[in-house]
């Protein structure tokens, strides 16, 4: 009974995100080689299930969906750092680093909107007009590696 309740959370998440994915690609993005694409606007558990929690989850989304096997990927979480060159997230101890421009795509969920960011003005901006369905300030439960409490 107790495997069944959880299998459920998994079960909902891999709906979750195969919608998500439907919703990527309907938008007929052809990144360039080498771009960025982060996921905003999604709460990365459903229960104890993670959903687009890290970068090598969202790459292989990314990568799968846009058919280029280079692209690297991540979602935004409020464990990112604005730098003035650049955006950082860190999970699980790792820190990876996205140079804004011309290859920076942002996607968020909630808007189904895509984002090119040049720079990290252009990044406030973005947080400021839409920071209440950003990841970054959205107030998901959940923490790495357990997901939500569910007993």
């Amino acid at each position: 009974m107790i495997d069944n309740s959880l299998a459920q959370y998994w079960a909902r998440g891999y709906g979750d995100e195969r919608q998500i994915l439907r919703n990527i690609a309907a938008h007929r993005l052809s990144p360039e080689p080498g771009s960025a694409f982060l996921v905003d606007g999604v709460c990365p558990y459903v229960g104890p299930a993670p959903l687009l929690e890290s970068w090598w989850e969202v790459s292989g989304v990314a990568q799968l969906v846009f058919r280029q096997p280079d692209l690297v990927g991540d979602a935004l979480s409020p464990r990112v750092h604005l730098n003035p060159d650049s955006l950082s997230t860190d999970i699980y101890g790792q820190e990876k680093s996205y140079p804004y421009g011309d290859k920076f795509v942002l996607y968020n969920v909630t808007l189904d909107r895509v984002f090119v960011i040049h720079n990290s003005t252009e990044m406030a901006a973005y947080l400021r007009e839409y920071g209440k369905v950003s990841s970054v300030n959205m107030h998901c439960p959940g923490y790495p590696g357990q997901g939500v409490t569910v007993f």
